[in-house]
């Protein structure tokens, strides 16, 4: 959660910091596709880098790792690097919405929305 936080703080500073350019620096328009892309590339990155972490032997992000807890399917193995980029996908996605979270409160194994969508558990690391 704390990893999470921090990248949505981040999205949401660097995505204000490349439209608050006015018209008199280099033309409205080119900012606003500019800074357009530059937020997509950012987002790309962030959901590689998730992906990567959590697909690979750690089964972790960084946050996770201090954490103690670990990424995995159903039976308790490693995810795929298909299943934790469609993981990540929606985790960014409906985080900009505050979306993710809110389901963790409503059902039974607090099971976050991007995780139900990838079939996935967050786990104690052993």
């Amino acid at each position: 959660m704390v990893s999470t936080t921090a990248v949505f703080l981040f999205m949401f500073l660097s995505f204000n910091f490349f439209i608050s350019f006015n018209e008199a620096d280099f033309g409205l328009t080119f900012v606003k596709i500019s800074g357009f892309l530059v937020y997509i590339f950012l987002i790309a990155v962030i959901i590689g880098c998730y992906a990567a972490l959590e697909s690979s032997s750690w089964q972790a992000t960084i946050g996770k790792k201090i954490a103690g807890v670990r990424v995995c399917d159903k039976q308790g193995y490693k995810i795929s690097l298909l299943r934790a980029l469609a993981r990540a996908t929606c985790k960014i996605v409906f985080l900009n919405f505050f979306l993710t979270y809110i389901f963790a409160f409503f059902n039974q194994r607090k099971r976050a929305l991007h995780d139900i969508i990838a079939n996935t558990l967050v786990v104690k690391a052993t």
